[in-house]
């Protein structure tokens, strides 16, 4: 029996890993198809802060980025991550790019061939290339996949009956070595974890005076909490740094 679709390639985070990971792109708003030298490429972009407003050394556009050019073919990347400047028109259209590695120029408009495969809320953008190949990104990095059978990733299917297996027995993930500890991690081995800047520490005048419980101070004010987006998720998901 064929697949509904498999993995072309990936530069997907592995699950229970956080963080950078050797291979991967790193958690992305957006993906865009291009053609540098004509290459078919896969552009990644991860949004950053645009600089103060009293920082006169540089002119910064509308939006900002960190980009990862792909080849498209099998992922091999094309070139070392560039922050990017993206100048908007008055229709809120890209006129300008600032501050490339790879010229990159836009292919012709590609239309769905295929019905993309049902998607995890962590992939938050996807793009059809044609022949039956999508492009997906989101909070663990991107992948393309090919649609095999698109009857099967029509619509949405009923939910198996449960149980879906029968029992089994559980072995003891090996826990990093940082998280082993009584008091638990610290805030250099989540700085490592998460990217150091990603973490704001509170100041002891910061704390409501009712907090009294030891371990409960020693987390805000010694380790330090990841923003939160929305109050809901973790704003090292996509790298924005707390400033």
């Amino acid at each position: 029996m064929r697949l509904p679709w498999r993995t072309a390639w990936s530069r997907w985070r592995p699950y229970g890993v956080f963080g950078m990971h050797p291979g991967t792109s790193g958690a992305g708003e957006y993906v865009e198809l291009g053609l540098s030298d004509e290459v078919p490429v896969v552009t990644t972009r991860r949004e950053l802060p645009l600089p103060a407003a009293e920082d006169e050394s540089e002119e910064p556009g509308d939006e900002r980025y960190l980009e990862r050019v792909w080849r498209l073919t099998d992922g091999t990347e094309l070139a070392a991550p560039s922050v990017v400047d993206l100048f908007l028109d008055s229709d809120g259209e890209v006129g300008r790019v600032a501050g490339r590695t790879l010229d990159i120029r836009p292919p012709a408009s590609t239309h769905p061939e295929v019905p993309r495969p049902r998607l995890p809320r962590s992939v938050r953008d996807a793009l059809p290339v044609g022949g039956g190949r999508w492009v997906l990104g989101g909070s663990g990095g991107v992948f393309v996949v090919d649609v095999l059978e698109a009857d099967e990733v029509a619509g949405d299917r009923k939910r198996w009956p449960s149980p879906l297996v029968a029992p089994r027995s559980t072995a003891i993930w090996p826990m990093p070595a940082g998280l082993l500890p009584a008091e638990g991690p610290d805030h250099s081995w989540l700085a490592t974890a998460f990217g150091e800047g990603r973490l704001r520490r509170l100041e002891w005048s910061a704390i409501p005076a009712g907090v009294v419980h030891s371990q409960t101070l020693a987390t805000p004010t010694g380790i330090g909490f990841p923003a939160l987006d929305d109050g809901s998720e973790p704003k090292w998901l996509t790298s924005v740094d707390l400033d």
